[in-house]
């Protein structure tokens, strides 16, 4: 109550402000800068990120982590890509009374070694499930005060952070690293000042840090520059590195990072969406510090064919398997540059970002031998792909090696999906993505009943309505697809609530569910689920990838949330 009257002070306060200035009569300075700071106050205390939170009445503010585990927490930061240390503490919290909590650890250790569609996977998921309903809420007290309840347990500990501003982080994760094992971290924001990556760097959490996503449309370029000035050791367990998401750094900025000793360590760079030039493009190719990499994220940055050839003739990068991209429209040669370059020929995963001369490239595909892309497993395509096109695509015998299939946001209706049911290169599929496209029950309904789906193990069909696929998960419900499939992603409102309740109650995949608004159903509590262990909710369809819509770098071929958005999704789901 006492906050409440004290926000309707502040904002009397700044509305008589405005009316005093409105009439010509000056105010004084200080009162305006004091209403601001009172405001940006409030307005930081309830902000994005690790947001702080009052205590529940009755429970204590200091942390349930005793000072006896703090240095199991920080082996386990010291050594990011060894389990041991977190195996070792399993062992102590044995020893000492907390049986389940070392089971817990255990459990999504190993869990995280299968892959989702791996039979042993369910298994473990349900006696995590089981040891979630009754701990979580006294495990998630190890980062009280500050509210973790959209973080998910990552390899038996709350790993991931998400801070509104580089000041929350400088002042939070000194207190967070002694209750948690905090390695993934995303700051959105920066000042003015030239200081702030060395800030950064100087922090007592940042030697822990093995993913970092950084989001600043105004400053960050300017924070680029300090890249080269700060000690790699800082920076020495630093694996994944997100710049996506229109932050602006620009060619000066791509320059200072590629020169600099920090990144030596990085295998994935995320540069979708910046202001990319080519002379930004031509020092990240000739870096002798990204020798590293093995995923670049170029998503938006719109390739030319000159751009294409430096990346592929110049690129110091031989680790590289992994590359999602965007061709410029105004230039029909880049497909054929990438296509017949010697880049293609290593990648394991492309993700290419075509809306523009999609038959150029399946003319392309059709003249590559099929021995030059043998390596490729995974194919990604969005763009506006007309049915001649999807069926050009099911007969390239160059795709061959193709195990993934991923044609999201591409326009898809139901003549397109009756074509890609009749492919030929669906008999290869193990994992399918048809996400946001325009189909409805008739071309998911030729999609369940066609005889070529023998390896399929995950599928997904999420779109932004329900009602028009209703008849065809019923048709699922009947068909022998039904045993076969591993995991399956599908739009999720109380439209088809009981059809999806009847598909997971008789069958043995797991259901990723993704509500079709922020507003839609939260949880699977009430909703009749007979093994709730099963059901995974993902972040709403309407509000998009939680982090600026960063490329969807996942290590997994249906990992949500994707690897660098770094999102809460995809735990859990609560009883």
């Amino acid at each position: 109550m006492t906050q409440e009257k004290g926000n309707r002070t502040c904002d009397q306060q700044r509305r008589r402000v405005i009316q005093v200035n409105q009439v010509g009569t000056r105010k004084s300075k200080g009162i305006d800068i004091l209403v601001g700071f009172v405001l940006e106050a409030r307005d930081r205390w309830s902000g994005l990120g690790w947001r702080a939170v009052p205590p529940e009445k009755g429970m204590m503010t200091r942390s349930p982590v005793s000072e006896e585990q703090v240095p199991f927490l920080r082996a386990i930061l010291a050594a990011p890509d060894d389990d041991a240390p977190a195996l070792i503490h399993a062992d102590w919290l044995e020893e000492n009374g907390q049986p389940e909590r070392a089971e817990f650890i255990r459990l999504q250790i190993e869990r995280s070694r299968l892959e989702e569609t791996d039979p042993a996977f369910v298994a473990l998921r349900r006696r995590e499930f089981e040891l979630l309903r009754v701990w979580e809420k006294e495990w998630r007290r190890e980062a009280r005060p500050f509210d973790t309840a959209s973080r998910p347990f990552e390899r038996g500990y709350l790993r991931s952070g998400s801070f509104s501003h580089l000041d929350r982080f400088r002042r939070q994760a000194v207190e967070l690293i002694d209750r948690v094992p905090l390695q993934r971290v995303r700051i959105g924001g920066f000042d003015q000042s030239a200081h702030g990556l060395e800030t950064l760097a100087n922090h007592p959490a940042t030697p822990g840090l093995t993913t970092l996503a950084l989001r600043s449309r105004r400053f960050l370029a300017r924070q680029m520059q300090a890249f080269p000035r700060c000690s790699p050791e800082r920076f020495r367990s630093l694996r994944v590195l997100d710049l996506g998401g229109h932050n602006r750094i620009g060619s000066s900025g791509v320059e200072a990072l590629a020169g600099s000793d920090c990144v030596r360590g990085v295998v994935t760079l995320n540069l979708g969406g910046n202001d990319l030039a080519e002379a930004g493009l031509r020092a990240l190719t000739a870096s002798s510090c990204l020798t590293q990499l093995r995923a670049l994220g170029l998503r938006g940055l719109f390739l030319t064919t000159a751009e294409v050839d430096a990346l592929d003739r110049h690129g110091r990068f031989g680790e590289l398997t992994r590359l999602e991209v965007s061709l410029c429209s105004d230039d029909p040669f880049a497909i054929a540059r990438l296509v017949q370059g010697e880049l293609i020929r290593r990648l394991e995963r492309l993700d290419l970002v075509a809306h523009w001369y999609p038959d150029r490239l399946f003319d392309e595909l059709e003249l590559v031998p099929p021995e030059c892309l043998r390596s490729l497993r995974w194919l990604g395509l969005e763009g506006v792909l007309s049915v001649e096109q999807i069926q050009r695509l099911g007969r390239a015998e160059s795709l061959e090696g193709i195990r993934t299939l991923r044609l999201n946001r591409n326009a898809l209706n139901d003549e397109g999906l009756v074509a890609l049911a009749d492919a030929p290169l669906l008999e290869r599929i193990e994992h399918l993505d048809l996400t946001f496209n325009s189909f409805g029950s008739p071309g998911v309904r030729a999609l369940i009943e066609s005889p070529r789906l023998g390896r399929l193990k995950s599928l997904r069909i999420a779109q932004r309505t329900t009602r028009p696929i209703i008849d065809a998960l019923e048709t699922l419900i009947r068909s022998p697809l039904k045993n076969q499939l591993r995991l399956l992603e599908v739009a999720y409102s109380e439209t088809n609530a009981g059809v999806l309740r009847r598909l997971a109650n008789d069958s043995t995949m797991i259901l990723r569910l993704r509500p079709i608004n922020q507003f839609g159903l939260p949880a699977t509590a009430g909703l009749g689920w007979e093994e709730p262990w099963r059901i995974e909710l993902d972040p709403p369809l309407d509000r998009g990838d939680t982090w600026d819509h960063a490329p969807s770098l996942d290590p997994s071929p249906f990992a949500e949330p994707p690897e660098f958005s770094l999102a809460s999704g995809g735990g859990a789901a609560s009883p």
